[in-house]
């Protein structure tokens, strides 16, 4: 699922894995645990989130449009990684402003091995 490690496509994989799992996830868990915890009237939280939101979501908006897979055209663990967190977006209705973000996943989304997968996911969350 990843591309040979001497091949030009592994930066690329490289680089969005550790968007998906660092860069991006970094404000959508601060919004989470800002929620949570009921810290909704930080201003400087608040415009961190949204400000670094808006600059991560249009950078991934421009990479993907016209795409069906983000490295090589070509299925990898960096869609899988992305997949997490376009999952968590799209549940807060957050991709709305990133048409070429949701025509990704959506095509994700309709791939059988990620429909199985999230079968498998909703099944292990109902055994726990």
């Amino acid at each position: 699922m990843r591309p040979a490690i001497d091949s030009s496509d592994y930066g690329h994989y490289l680089q969005w894995i550790d968007f998906a799992e660092s860069s991006l996830m970094v404000p959508l868990l601060l919004e989470l645990f800002t929620n949570k915890a009921g810290i909704t009237d930080n201003e400087f939280l608040n415009g961190y989130i949204a400000a670094e939101k808006h600059k991560l979501l249009s950078y991934l908006n421009d990479e993907v449009e016209g795409k069906s897979f983000i490295v090589g055209n070509k299925l990898s663990g960096a869609d899988f990684m992305l997949s997490f967190d376009l999952i968590m977006l799209a549940k807060r209705e957050a991709l709305e402003d990133y048409p070429h973000i949701k025509q990704y996943a959506l095509q994700l989304a309709s791939l059988d091995s990620y429909q199985r997968s999230m079968r498998l996911e909703a099944n292990h969350d109902q055994s726990i």
